[in-house]
């Protein structure tokens, strides 16, 4: 365990969509050692992110270098039974709060919000969100108010919607898998939805709990349905990553996802780049290092990123039409996926 030992017993309350967190950096456990806080070191920060790694050397980019002027305190689950993820996730994060760490780094404005009423007077960055004002996470997106702020998505959701009506015109309705625990889940829905009425376009809500849930909804794909529409805070474990796939060929569905990372069985991508976001936090973190109030930090805009699969569209029988490709910013070809590796494996 790479974190420092308390005996504090735990308040720290994790919503069920929590757990799918946890599994993602689980998975990456294997893979990403554990950073050591050091309590000599003049600077200590939490890091609660899927890829600690990519902000660690960011931060070298500011002058910040571990062992020196600063120290990291990171989840680590290496060698955690099953049953006991959730207890371990809150003793960790305890252990940031007791020390105390100067500021945290979350994935995004659900974790800000439930670390919010724990934290005190520690100030948290979301690398990502939908809505932060929906949900709590800040009173304002020019002036955020109180310790916390972050990084905005650039209505992703909607303008993916509008680009899937461009890619094919035909589209009339889509099926929407998004989280029953998300805080802005249904405000995203009711964005996106509204959208669709003006365009013409039928948005099928699926809400999905967990990884079963998921699956069964993804044996029901509505007749009709022109795309996959998915949304942050789903049960991306690899039971439920086969299930998509197996939906989407079978039931001739292309997939649209949010999350700008080459993904097989992926036709459209849309949103922003993980490494890049969390590259954008560190700048935020360093202004709040040098004593910026956080409060007074406007929430900063994500970039969106769009990648399209023209071997995944010709095996849905579809192509992209010639404007869509000249936005793309990534075209993946055949074979150019046949060594990706996923996450754990």
């Amino acid at each position: 365990m790479t974190l420092i030992q308390t005996n504090m017993s735990m308040v720290y309350t994790v919503k069920p969509h929590k757990l799918l967190i946890i599994l993602v950096i689980v998975l990456m456990a294997a893979v990403l050692p554990g950073v050591q806080a050091q309590s000599d070191d003049d600077i200590t920060v939490g890091l609660l992110l899927f890829n600690p790694l990519t902000f660690i050397d960011e931060m070298q980019n500011y002058g910040y270098i571990d062992g020196e002027n600063i120290s990291y305190m990171m989840l680590n689950f290496e060698g955690v039974a099953m049953e006991d993820f959730q207890a371990e996730y809150e003793r960790q994060v305890q252990a940031m709060i007791d020390t105390p760490v100067d500021v945290f780094v979350v994935t995004n404005d659900t974790d800000a919000v439930n670390l919010r009423p724990l934290a005190g007077d520690i100030p948290i960055v979301f690398t990502i969100s939908d809505d932060p004002v929906t949900t709590g996470a800040v009173a304002d997106m020019i002036v955020p108010g109180g310790l916390t702020t972050g990084i905005v998505s650039n209505q992703h959701h909607t303008r993916r919607l509008q680009l899937l009506t461009e890619i094919n015109p035909e589209t009339d309705s889509i099926y929407y898998l998004y989280s029953a625990f998300a805080i802005e889940g249904e405000a995203v829905l009711a964005q996106v939805s509204a959208l669709g009425e003006a365009l013409g376009v039928e948005v099928i809500p699926a809400p999905v709990a967990d990884a079963a849930s998921g699956i069964e909804v993804l044996q029901t794909v509505p007749e009709g349905a022109d795309w996959l529409f998915l949304t942050p805070f789903l049960p991306f474990d690899l039971e439920f990553a086969d299930a998509l796939v197996n939906a989407s060929m079978s039931n001739q569905v292309p997939i649209a996802g949010f999350l700008a990372a080459p993904t097989p069985g992926y036709a459209v991508i849309f949103g922003p780049d993980l490494d890049l976001i969390t590259r954008q936090s560190a700048g935020i973190v360093d202004q709040i290092l040098r004593g910026a109030n956080p409060g007074d930090l406007p929430v900063a805009i994500a970039e969106n990123i769009l990648i399209v699969n023209v071997e995944v569209a010709a095996s849905l029988n579809m192509e992209f039409p010639d404007p869509i490709l000249r936005q793309a910013n990534q075209i993946i070809r055949p074979g150019d996926l046949d060594n990706f590796v996923s996450p754990g494996t």
